[in-house]
């Protein structure tokens, strides 16, 4: 035996086995003494297994302990990384049905907005249009077949006749009967009417107004009065056919008079000598006149212009001398009344503003 371990008999000879650093060896001072504190057979064995697996996984790759934990750290990352996908895949289809949702609700506020609208119009009329203004009487004319120029004769002859009272309100209902039919003779509706005298007022303008119509006459001045279903419709529409309405309502307006030229008078400035102007022998030179027109009067032709009556705003074709040759005017919003002059627009508003009471 070896002398220094004779004398220090803690340190092991040559003979002694020699105790490494695995866990595993035929003999160990480290097998020999007593487990420590918590620890387990088990817990030592999955202490060895793990190393070991980590030895075998050095050995047949020839991976390194750094890369195995750069290899765990990126697989940390990518399990911390998937939630958050997730998390945003499913934040993404939450705007979308937000989004969805916030749609849906404005098309049912507009809906709801709609039909509130509708809801707060003033109902169509349906009636027969001669309640539009209260009448003293009524003429009924059959106008089946006849041209244009035949339902404006009608029309003329109705608003003329000599035996209608001046302050009387007369109304007119014009029917025909549908050709090639047997079914009796139909009130002629406002768009049918349109189109018989060939009117070119504006179709929202027609659409605006009720199928039925009143037309009739005070004393002898004719009108047209119709209900309104909108009267911003309505009223639009009025204002475009301004250009067009003189002449697309011969009927009811007032005939424009045309310039009169007064006759030629004689001008004494300015004299020409005929030898020829005598019948007798005489060869005295005759003196002839010559003559010079007159200036004609300037008066522009007539404007449509603001004007109010009853405190009703109005429209009135005039001159600037002030005559009218044709007015209209909303008494109340759901009626429009077309007459000639600012007589009959008062006679029509009072009639149409005075109580009516039932029997």
């Amino acid at each position: 035996m070896d002398e220094t371990a004779e004398k220090n008999p803690t340190l092991p000879s040559r003979d002694t086995p020699e105790v490494g650093p695995s866990f595993g060896g035929p003999t160990s001072k480290l097998s020999t003494q007593e487990p420590q504190r918590g620890s387990t057979p088990e817990n030592r064995q999955a202490i060895r297994t793990l190393q070991s697996d980590i030895a075998e996984t050095v050995r047949s790759k020839s991976l390194s302990i750094a890369g195995i934990a750069i290899a765990q750290k990126k697989k940390d990352i990518q399990n911390i990384e998937m939630p958050a996908d997730k998390h945003e895949k499913w934040s993404r289809r939450s705007l979308e049905v937000g989004a969805g949702v916030l749609v849906l609700a404005g098309l049912g506020a507009l809906a709801f907005g709609l039909t509130k609208m509708q809801s707060d119009a003033p109902p169509a009329y349906t009636g027969n249009g001669t309640d539009v203004v209260s009448l003293d009487n009524l003429v009924t004319k059959d106008i089946t077949g006849m041209p244009h120029s035949g339902v404006l004769k009608t029309i003329n002859e109705f608003v003329r006749d000599p035996a209608a009272v001046p302050a009387s309100i007369r109304g007119l209902v014009l029917i025909r009967a549908q050709l090639g039919t047997t079914t009796e003779p139909a009130v002629v509706t406002l768009p049918e009417f349109t189109e018989i005298i060939q009117t070119r007022a504006p179709g929202h303008l027609i659409r605006s107004l009720s199928p039925e119509m009143t037309l009739g006459s005070v004393g002898n001045i004719p009108f047209l009065a119709a209900h309104t279903t909108s009267y911003e419709t309505a009223f639009e529409g009025m204002l475009a056919w301004e250009s067009m309405m003189y002449a697309d309502l011969p009927f009811i307006a007032r005939e424009i008079p045309r310039p009169i030229i007064p006759p030629l008078v004689p001008d004494v400035t300015g004299t020409t000598t005929d030898t020829f102007a005598t019948t007798t022998a005489s060869t005295t030179p005759a003196t002839t006149t010559t003559t010079t027109p007159p200036n004609e009067p300037d008066i522009p032709p007539p404007v449509w212009r603001d004007v109010v009556v009853k405190n009703k705003d109005a429209r009135a074709l005039m001159n600037t001398l002030g005559e009218i040759f044709l007015v209209y005017a909303f008494p109340r919003p759901d009626i429009l009344v077309i007459t000639q002059s600012k007589d009959a627009l008062v006679s029509l508003f009072d009639r149409i503003s005075a109580p009516t009471f039932s029997n």
